[in-house]
């Protein structure tokens, strides 16, 4: 593939000298992606039982994969190998890495570009990963050997997201959050992983292919049973009602809040590395974008998103 990917600096709405326009139109990654593992795809082993959890940035990606650990043990979160988890497949190993919050950080400790990849390499089966790559980058016969769950959320609350998540680091810079959003929409500056249409129409494209289940972020808070169970028959893991119970339970936001703050408390008494390491979870709520979107904002937003969707039949809930 031999592209450049990289960003060797923390991406921010200033220029960078170091940043590496790559390749493939519109599609920009953050310094903490390896080049190496994005080209290592091309030739990465898929195992027949691997469960891949596929999302554009906040969109749910945690979420699909407590499910989808659960599923597969019956409803016991202490029960799951969380070996390849801490981070995407192709992203560094965050798992042993302290993220720098400022540049004085960065510079007294400067993080170990350990590919993940390697963990993801030698977990045992059957492997649960998480990756953020649009569909192009992943491994080629990724549908002829591997079961790949695809979460898509609507794009006003994955922008929110994303400004709740990064809007306080040098990642978005000064940038407002109405800029941010304009940044979304029209694909300026380093927005990472591109597009945020081009990343869930590639998905949706496939979506009565046998080894994808394309999922609705909203579609899981309305009905998480019947969400639980279509995931369940997709893994060829039908529940009994006991075990759906627990699943149902332990994915919660109150669940799943309790399970990482124990994974984090027992990995600091034992100095393991700890999968929660990045603040993922915040509200685990849709439509606080209504709380920031200005008239004229929406406005913009929604003469973009009637553009892009003009020719699909795929259709989002905002409410």
């Amino acid at each position: 593939m031999n592209t450049k990917y990289n960003c060797k600096a923390l991406s921010s709405f200033s220029s960078c000298s170091n940043c590496k326009i790559p390749s493939i139109v519109g599609l920009s990654l953050p310094n903490w992606v390896l080049e190496l593992s994005i080209d290592a795809m091309e030739t990465f082993q898929v195992r027949h039982d691997d469960v891949y959890v596929n999302t554009y940035p906040k969109s749910g990606t945690h979420w699909m994969l407590e499910i989808v650990g659960l599923i597969l043990n019956d409803g016991y979160p202490e029960r799951i190998n969380r070996t390849a988890w801490s981070s995407c497949i192709e992203m560094i190993d965050l798992g042993i890495n302290k993220i720098p919050k400022t540049r004085k950080e960065e510079l007294a400790n400067p993080m170990i570009m350990t590919p993940f990849l390697d963990v993801v390499e030698r977990a045992p089966s059957p492997r649960v990963m998480q990756t953020h790559l649009p569909w192009n980058l992943l491994p080629p016969d990724i549908l002829q050997r591997a079961k790949v769950v695809y979460v898509a959320r609507n794009p006003k609350d994955v922008v929110n997201s994303f400004f709740n998540f990064l809007g306080h680091t040098r990642a978005f810079g000064n940038a407002s959050y109405d800029q941010v959003v304009k940044a979304f929409i029209h694909q300026e500056y380093n927005f990472r992983y591109g597009s945020w249409f081009d990343h869930v129409m590639a998905a949706w494209e496939l979506r009565d292919e046998d080894n994808i289940l394309f999922m609705f972020y909203e579609d899981i808070q309305k009905e998480p049973v019947k969400s639980i169970e279509k995931v369940a028959e997709f893994l060829g893991r039908p529940l009994s009602e006991e075990t759906l119970q627990r699943v149902l339970e332990k994915s919660s936001f109150k669940g799943m809040t309790k399970t990482y703050r124990e994974a984090k408390e027992k990995a600091t008494k034992n100095g393991e590395a700890d999968f929660t390491v990045l603040d993922v979870m915040k509200k685990g709520t849709s439509g606080q974008w209504k709380e920031r979107f200005t008239v004229a904002l929406n406005e913009d937003f929604d003469e973009w998103f009637g553009k892009k969707m003009k020719d699909t039949d795929i259709r989002f809930d905002f409410e």
